[in-house]
């Protein structure tokens, strides 16, 4: 059976390239979860074929093809499935590309074939799955899957500008942006 684990993948554009987290060990909005060495055993089988279909669907109601482009980089990294999606140059992928390059949409989800899980902590939780394909979905089940923004990830980045001493005014639009979000959390903490 195949199943779906639709997730908000945080995305990062640097340099007209989006970086996406497609799973994380979070609950999801169904209860369950994925560790991201679930896929681990997989993954190498998934990278033959690293298809990212429209919202789940294999073909649409006339048949067309409903691949919209891949997902090469896939790969795990610090607890956290990511990679960076690779659109087509078709119409179909391009609408769907437009969405994310203008800030409208941010989810991805991962269809996958389920092959061990067990409850840990009393929640349902998948250890082994076989990543099948990936999609870009309106809304995820895990809220974690989005789109990454440039001060959730790049370090290596902001640190290269800093010692290269470049690019001043779009460092410290950065580093605003996360002094911000840190403030932000901070508040968000004590009010819970």
């Amino acid at each position: 059976m195949l199943k779906y684990a639709e997730n908000f993948v945080k995305v990062t554009k640097t340099n007209d390239v989006l970086h996406a987290v497609a799973s994380d060990a979070s609950v999801d909005r169904s209860g369950e979860r994925i560790f991201p060495s679930a896929f681990e055993k997989w993954l190498p089988v998934f990278l033959k074929n690293p298809v990212m279909v429209a919202a789940h669907l294999n073909r649409s109601m006339n048949g067309e093809p409903t691949t919209i482009g891949s997902a090469p980089s896939m790969r795990i990294k610090e607890n956290k499935l990511v990679f960076e999606p690779s659109f087509s140059s078709i119409p179909l992928a391009q609408l769907w590309k437009t969405l994310y390059d203008e800030g409208h949409q941010k989810a991805f989800s991962v269809g996958f074939l389920p092959h061990e899980g067990d409850m840990i902590d009393e929640i349902w939780t998948w250890t082994e799955v076989e990543l099948v394909h990936i999609s870009p979905v309106p809304v995820g089940s895990n809220r974690n899957a989005l789109i990454q923004n440039m001060v959730d990830g790049d370090v290596e980045k902001m640190t290269e500008m800093l010692k290269q001493n470049k690019h001043s005014k779009q460092l410290s639009a950065i580093l605003e942006q996360l002094q911000e979000r840190r403030l932000m959390e901070a508040v968000n903490a004590l009010i819970k």
